[in-house]
C-alpha cells in the first residue's frame, strides 16, 4: 500500500446514500510527509480501505467499527 499516495475510491453507500470519503487529515503539527500508520496512506489522501483510522463521514466516528455499517465504494 506505500507504493501508492491513498485509496482511489472517493465515495462510500451507507444506508442507501453515497457519502465523500474523509481523507486523512493534514495536521500543522505532523510532518507533511508522514504516512498513516494503519494503511500507508499520504496526508490529504483517502484511507485504504478497512483502514482503522478512517472517519465515518456520517457519523463521524471510526469507520471501521461505527454502527453506520458503510457497504460499497466507488470512485468518482
Amino acid at each position: 500500500m506505500k507504493l501508492v499516495k491513498g485509496c482511489v475510491e472517493s465515495e462510500i453507500e451507507i444506508g442507501g446514500k453515497w457519502y465523500k470519503r474523509l481523507k486523512n487529515p493534514i495536521h500543522e503539527d505532523v510532518d507533511p510527509n508522514e504516512r498513516c500508520h494503519d494503511c500507508g496512506a499520504e496526508p490529504g489522501h483517502y484511507h485504504h480501505l478497512d483502514c482503522a483510522m478512517e472517519r465515518c463521514p456520517r457519523c463521524g466516528g471510526q469507520l471501521f467499527s461505527c454502527t453506520c455499517k458503510g457497504k460499497f465504494v466507488r470512485a468518482i
